[in-house]
């Protein structure tokens, strides 16, 4: 999280896209990393936490909603205003 804060201090949070992957079972991992796995890990740990490293709420929605959005739909990527 501390690079992730850093980079938008940078004025990189246009270019940033927050997400996590699943993993569904396997011998890759331990056991133990399955069982800690959340969806919930980005809203309730990630994003309160760049809040309160001083990440403003508009840069949390251009790396949740607008970046993956332009990804998707194939656009060039937004600038911050």
């Amino acid at each position: 999280m501390a690079t992730v804060a850093a980079l938008c201090r940078r004025g990189y949070a246009s270019r940033l896209v927050l997400s996590h992957d699943a993993r569904c079972g396997g011998d890759i991992r331990p056991e133990k990393w399955l069982r800690e796995w959340r969806y919930g890990h980005i809203p309730t740990t990630v994003v309160p936490a760049l809040l309160a490293a001083g990440i403003a709420p508009a840069e949390l929605e251009l790396m949740l909603v607008r970046n993956p959005r332009t990804i998707f739909e194939g656009s060039s990527p937004t600038r911050e205003t």
